[in-house]
């Protein structure tokens, strides 16, 4: 599905953003007033789609204990089968193909060539399985993502889409230096498997997840396999706000919530009646959930258009590298 763009006027010569999703594979760009503007939303093939899973089912059952990866089997841990410790790369001629299908609807919707330079992931991923889906990325054929800083995790891409990144988008003072010290981000996402709730203190440049907590669904209904958010689902927002949340309130900047747009009116409440009183007016739910990610990768690109010296081998790339707590 391809989208209307922006009047020419509007559009500043920048760069795409791309995120890919478990079902689809969205791209969006910004404006000269700092718009996001989605481009298009391509439904991922049946084998895209089988292997997204995939790496969605293998990261639930890994773990990580003394160095080595083991299968939950029930209360036990058995050592990972080969299957489990990497993926083989035929895939990749799959996302070179998406990329262009991306750039090829981009290129036409504004008239003039556009590179993807920034690329996001889907929630959900352990390391094994993220470290898979760069690898695919970045040995494409079919675009500029040439450096493993370029690629974003969800957490990422969701505070990006809301431009939180700055000391201005975070309630701080313009002239604070946002690199100094450390601001919390409290992020609720009711995705396809999970209830995820985590909190991660950011930067302008790096994110650094320090509480994760995950519920599973509790109550399907309906085709999509979501339902209103039940008892449990909300419980557990209130015992996360309440032991995590609370202690850390000072701190927070902004609280995202995103999820399957059936459900998110229900886990929006549940979010806005556990918040402290200070943190309601923080909520950020605004953003349609199936452009959350393009939107963050698109802020992302556009900065590497103006500073392009984020892209150079010489520049102290360090503070990009971020992976899930248990480096899977």
């Amino acid at each position: 599905m391809q989208y209307a763009t922006a009047p020419l006027t509007q559009i500043i010569h920048t760069a795409l953003g791309v995120n890919f999703g478990l079902t689809y594979i969205t791209a969006a760009y910004m404006t000269k007033s700092n718009d996001s503007v989605p481009v298009v939303k391509i439904e991922g093939s049946q084998q895209y789609q089988t292997h997204m899973k995939r790496l969605v089912d293998d990261s639930q059952k890994r773990v990580m204990h003394l160095g080595e990866v083991y299968i939950e089997d029930g209360p036990d841990l058995t050592p990972a089968p080969k299957e489990y410790l990497g993926y083989d790369e035929p895939e990749q001629a799959m996302f070179s193909d998406y990329l262009r299908q991306v750039t090829d609807h981009a290129t036409r919707s504004l008239g003039y060539s556009i590179e993807i330079t920034a690329a996001g992931v889907p929630s959900g991923l352990d390391g094994i399985a993220t470290r898979h889906l760069y690898h695919a990325l970045i040995n494409t054929d079919a675009s500029a993502l040439q450096y493993g800083w370029q690629r974003l995790q969800f957490l990422d891409t969701a505070r990006l889409a809301y431009h939180l990144d700055t000391c201005q988008s975070l309630g701080l003072a313009s002239s604070c230096n946002i690199n100094h010290k450390s601001h919390t981000i409290f992020y609720v996402d009711y995705n396809a498997h999970y209830l995820d709730l985590w909190m991660a203190d950011v930067t302008e440049m790096t994110l650094n997840e320090f509480v994760h907590h995950r519920a599973p669904h509790h109550k399907k209904v309906g085709d999509s396999g979501f339902g209103l958010a039940d008892e449990t689902m909300i419980q557990a927002i209130r015992k996360f706000v309440s032991e995590q949340l609370a202690p850390e309130e000072a701190q927070v900047r902004a609280v995202i919530v995103s999820g399957d747009t059936s459900s998110l009116d229900s886990i929006r409440d549940a979010v806005k009646d556990a918040l402290p009183a200070r943190l309601k007016s923080l909520l950020r739910d605004h953003i349609d959930p199936m452009f959350l990610g393009a939107f963050g990768a698109a802020h992302r690109a556009r900065k590497y258009v103006h500073e392009p010296e984020l892209l150079d081998d010489s520049h102290d790339h360090d503070h990009f590298r971020h992976l899930p707590h248990d480096e899977l």
